[in-house]
């Protein structure tokens, strides 16, 4: 391999002879191949008898225009020192076509900094590898910059799902400040930052941090959970998974839509794909009781008629026949009652879970969860059909050992509410949880936590 290369004034017909070279670090060279540039005097016709794996824009034939070719040391008769004649002067063609991501590292750490794995901080000269931003081709770089300075090279690039601009090898000579910007391609968005990046700066985008040593630094995106057209697929499914329009319920115009067709076995895009009609028995339990007029209920249920759980609040009494109905597809045997609600029910509860200790409930024992990728005083970032906002209508109320700070309030990008607020962040339910304090939902994609008591997420 020859990188970033000068080969001038050498004598005889042929430089390489019965060899095959290549301008890239790939042995197996493909279209996305990264090529170094080279200037070798006589350029292509210098290769002999071998193979030539360089595309010929990426040999420069032309007179590198050193100092003093004549007197390469200089008149110190020093090589390495700032009177070379092998420097290059203003004009040269070298200036500025040399790739720093092939540098080769520190071996000796010539600046002593102790650090062996970042990239050659100096020229053969001791002048910086780098000076104006871009490397130069040969052994001396041109400019008057002479110390020795470290070289940082920090990797930015992305996961799937999106992109990042600028990526690849940034370098900088000195502590430089960098702004990367993460874009999400159609059915993803934009989740944090992995890497070398500070913690309280994973979630801002665009990106600006202070390289002080090399690194790198991924975009990581998640699935877009959002479903802008109501169908019952988010974003993620209409455009990657099943490639429905994202913006037409019903894809196909069989007048089914998308999420139905996908649930029903359907195809989505098929309008000779269609089922015949929806339908469907479901199985209720009729509930009543007579209510004082002007008294507040509240229906609680239970499975065991020793532990029970609310299920209906604040229900004002007429002096009548209060009815309900509840759907009991899915569930196991209840048992259900009235009770007066002589004083200020408590709306959020602490209850000791197995395994993940005192965690935060609805006063029905829906177990509370926080996504860890919202912000204190933000709006959720969470917008699909699994995790619904808590909602919570009147000011809540906490039960002993809960020391959260409770609100409610609504959300500029969400409808309805109020929504319950813990520690000034959203607060979510899971309905995969088919029974109370079930906690199904702790750990999800690591995103998804239970609430502790004191309303930090249980991660």
């Amino acid at each position: 391999m020859i990188l970033n290369n000068i080969f001038h004034s050498n004598t005889g017909s042929s430089l390489f002879y019965a060899t095959a070279i290549r301008a890239s670090n790939e042995t197996i060279l493909t279209p996305l191949s990264v090529f170094a540039y080279n200037l070798i005097e006589g350029g292509s016709s210098r290769i002999s008898g071998g193979t030539n794996n360089i595309p010929e824009s990426y040999l420069l034939d032309a007179d590198p225009l050193f100092v003093n070719i004549a007197d390469p040391d200089g008149p110190d008769d020093i090589w390495g020192t700032e009177d070379d004649g092998l420097r290059l002067q203003s004009s040269s063609p070298a200036i500025g076509l040399g790739d720093a991501s092939f540098l080769p590292a520190d071996t000796y750490d010539l600046d002593g900094d102790d650090d062996t794995a970042e990239s050659l901080p100096v020229d053969i000269a001791g002048y910086k590898r780098i000076q104006n931003t871009t490397l130069d081709l040969g052994a001396y770089e041109y400019g008057n910059v002479i110390g020795l300075s470290s070289v940082f090279t920090t990797t930015a690039g992305a996961a799937t799902g999106g992109s990042v601009s600028p990526s690849g090898a940034l370098v900088n000579t000195e502590p430089s400040e960098i702004t990367l910007t993460a874009t999400a391609d159609n059915g993803y968005v934009f989740g944090y930052w992995s890497g070398d990046v500070p913690e309280e700066l994973e979630q801002e985008n665009p990106l600006t941090v202070t390289v002080e040593e090399d690194g790198s630094i991924t975009a990581i995106f998640l699935q877009d959970s959002s479903d802008s057209d109501g169908d019952g697929l988010s974003q993620y499914q209409e455009v990657i998974v099943y490639g429905t329009d994202p913006a037409d319920a019903d894809s196909d115009d069989d007048g089914f839509d998308d999420g139905y067709e996908v649930e029903t076995g359907y195809n989505p895009l098929s309008i000779s794909s269609t089922p015949d009609a929806i339908s469907g028995i479901e199985t209720a339990v009729k509930y009543w009781f007579y209510a004082a007029n002007g008294v507040n209920y509240r229906i609680e249920y239970s499975m065991d008629l020793e532990n029970w759980f609310i299920l209906e609040n604040d229900i004002i009494g007429a002096g009548g026949e209060i009815i309900r109905y509840y759907d009991t597809v899915g569930t196991q045997k209840r048992f259900y009652r009235a009770k007066r609600n002589l004083y200020a029910t408590p709306s959020v509860l602490v209850f000791n879970h197995p395994s993940y200790g005192e965690i935060l409930t609805d006063q029905s024992g829906n177990v509370l969860y926080g996504f860890s990728i919202d912000s204190v005083g933000g709006d959720p970032l969470y917008s699909g059909s699994a995790w619904p906002l808590a909602p919570q209508i009147t000011d809540p109320l906490p039960n002993a050992g809960a020391t959260a700070a409770l609100t409610n309030g609504t959300f500029s990008n969400a409808s309805g509410g109020p929504w319950l607020k813990i520690n000034n962040r959203p607060v979510y339910t899971y309905v995969s949880d088919s029974e109370p304090n079930q906690a199904s939902g702790h750990g999800i994609g690591s995103v998804w936590f239970t609430i502790k008591a004191d309303g930090t997420l249980n991660q």
